[in-house]
């Protein structure tokens, strides 16, 4: 009679051990780099809606940012009162968990 809670017992420990653990999805890492005097934001709005994220970027900053994988919308536009004139760019990307994006800003007449 002892035996059977013991056999049980063992098969549930082991039961346990055959268990696949589920994979822990990684950010996708974005390393910004700003070529400019100008100060830059950056909206990532996930697809299709969600919350944005908002990252700002400094004159000559190099920042790098984790951010969950997936499909955005981004716009990035400068935020530096003296070229304020400079149209911002809005376009979609598709980041990668585990993928590192390096991220140049610059502009064309940029000091």
């Amino acid at each position: 009679m002892v035996r059977a809670p013991a056999v049980l017992f063992a098969l549930a420990l082991m039961s346990g051990c055959a268990s696949t653990p589920v994979p822990i999805a990684q950010p996708a890492h974005m390393a910004v780099e700003n070529l400019t005097a100008y100060a830059w934001r950056i909206v990532l709005t996930p697809e299709p809606g969600g919350i944005p994220q908002v990252l700002g970027v400094e004159p000559h900053d190099r920042p790098n940012f984790d951010v969950p994988a997936g499909k955005y919308r981004v716009d990035q536009s400068i935020v530096s009162p003296s070229a304020r004139a400079t149209p911002p760019r809005t376009f979609t990307a598709e980041l990668k968990s585990g993928e590192t994006y390096r991220w140049p800003l610059m502009t064309l007449l940029s000091p």
